[in-house]
């Protein structure tokens, strides 16, 4: 009776010890193209977030210089794209601007 404790528990502690590797193994082999993946996001997001930026900034720009007739045009896609991020991701130049314009709206 005793053994056959002692063979159960040996092969739990076996199958704990396999499982363990198993997944130090995957980790290994996983691991660099998870934080790959993960990285390739995060400059894409930061791109995103620098190409938005910058693409309001040429728009209100523009909205400084154009007539008042095309200024309601202007400011709409101006908000619109403002609206396609979190605010705190804008300058604060920007923001300040894009906040004045809501209030003129």
């Amino acid at each position: 009776m005793f053994t056959i404790i002692l063979w159960i528990a040996g092969a739990f502690v076996v199958a704990g010890i396999t499982i363990g590797a198993v997944k130090l193994g995957g980790l290994a082999f996983f691991g660099p193209k998870v934080e790959a993946i993960r990285r390739s996001i995060s400059e894409e997001s930061r791109a995103h977030v620098t190409g938005t930026n910058q693409n309001l900034g040429r728009l209100l720009r523009q909205y400084d210089t154009v007539s008042e007739a095309h200024r309601g045009g202007l400011r709409e896609l101006i908000l619109m794209e403002a609206d396609t991020m979190p605010r705190e991701n804008l300058s604060p130049t920007l923001r300040s601007k894009i906040e004045a314009i809501e209030r003129s709206y």
